[in-house]
């Protein structure tokens, strides 16, 4: 397994995933992973996002927002000092016909997989129809546990090489659905209350990004 920590610095962005050393959530309720759909799209990437981005996104591309109950991600860590997600060693993968990402998060793996020939998306295992256009899903009770059962898809309009947090920021829904109210519980990391606090900095400023605050 494939451990990343928080860090205070970015190390730098890859593709498909936050930049190293930062956890996948967006708010203290959703975690977002997303594809590049497009061959070669993200190899022009700029490093130029906040430090707190989760990165930039090129299109076309396939979004996944992850809901649950606040602090849900942060469940589990191997020492009082650590937040992580962790992945298979090739948690990106991209073949001839289907590219993947596979994560995991709070003990919930988090999984998109795109087939090209036939368009179809596959989260944590289960098919889901985008219309045409969509490409934004949003899955709610992300911890329940199970494949995912209350699935919504939209259409966002974006722009290549804009932050995650700006392309989703346009539509209202999805600012509604990631609940940036709801802070990190108190119980956060076993009570440590200065790594609640320093991710809660993060998911704040991510927020903002979002909401354009």
């Amino acid at each position: 397994m494939r451990t990343f920590l928080i860090s205070a610095a970015v190390v730098g962005v890859i593709t498909t995933a936050p930049a190293a050393g930062q956890p996948l959530n967006i708010s203290a309720s959703a975690a977002v992973m997303w594809l590049d759909l497009a061959p070669g799209g993200g190899d022009a990437r700029l490093l130029n996002e906040p430090s707190s981005s989760l990165g930039s996104i090129y299109h076309p591309a396939v979004v996944v927002v992850w809901r649950g109950e606040p602090g849900w991600a942060f469940r589990e860590r191997r020492s009082a000092n650590e937040a992580f997600f962790s992945g298979a060693n090739d948690f990106f993968r991209s073949a001839e016909r289907t590219t993947s990402i596979r994560m995991e998060a709070g003990g919930v793996r988090l999984e998109i997989a795109h087939d090209s020939t036939t368009g179809e998306v596959l989260v944590n295992g289960v098919p889901v129809q985008l219309p045409d256009g969509h490409n934004v899903i949003l899955v709610d009770d992300a911890d329940a546990g199970g494949p995912p059962s209350d699935v919504q898809t939209l259409r966002v309009a974006g722009e290549d090489g804009e932050w995650i947090e700006a392309f989703l920021g346009r539509s209202e829904a999805v600012t509604e659905f990631v609940r940036c109210g709801a802070p990190l519980p108190e119980g956060t990391f076993e009570g440590d209350g200065r790594a609640r606090r320093s991710i809660q900095r993060i998911l704040d400023e991510r927020c903002a990004l979002l909401t354009g605050s």
